[in-house]
């Protein structure tokens, strides 16, 4: 027993977990509010040798040499391809060929969807904005940067313009 001024001060105790792989970080360590947040769906899949994961939305794939290889390296492209510090990606296995990408950052998440969907339009930034009906690139850039957040209503536009005539599909998770 101490004794002093602080002998009736309870300190807070906080055990905090610490993994050494990454493996670990993305598939255990998942903090309650990714696990509420808005998710990707994916499609794993073995071809030959090598197991090939997709995540249609972002029209981005990548490979690993196991089914677990090819989900982390999931995490890492999309980490990669968000390019923001501090965005961190947490894959969800599910049942059989699916899977589900989180980040906690939904505004990195949401812009890297933007992004994409506006690269494979083959759009400039001034283009997309002008199908926004905007004046100026920074109205739709600065969804696309993540410094702003869309409610439903300006994601459907947003959509619209980078993507006339395709619908993005919501849907409960079906990953545990």
């Amino acid at each position: 027993m101490t004794s002093g001024p602080m002998a009736s001060v309870k300190k807070p105790f906080h055990v905090i977990p610490r993994f050494t792989t990454n493996w670990r970080r993305r598939f255990c360590d998942v903090s309650k509010e990714a696990l509420k947040s808005m998710r990707l769906h994916g499609h794993i899949y073995k071809d030959g040798k090598f197991w090939l994961a997709e995540v249609p939305l972002l029209d981005a794939m990548t490979q690993g040499r196991t089914r677990k290889d090819a989900l982390v390296m999931v995490a890492d492209l999309l980490e990669t391809l968000a390019n923001r510090p501090g965005f961190a990606v947490h894959v969800h296995p599910g049942k059989h060929e699916t899977f589900e990408v989180s980040a906690a950052d939904t505004r990195g998440l949401m812009s890297l969807i933007l992004r994409r969907q506006r690269e494979r339009s083959g759009l400039s930034l001034a283009e997309a904005a002008a199908r926004l009906g905007a004046k100026s690139r920074n109205a739709y850039a600065r969804y696309e940067r993540g410094t702003s957040v869309p409610t439903l209503d300006k994601l459907t536009a947003l959509w619209q313009a980078v993507a006339p005539g395709q619908d993005f599909v919501l849907q409960q998770s079906m990953a545990g």
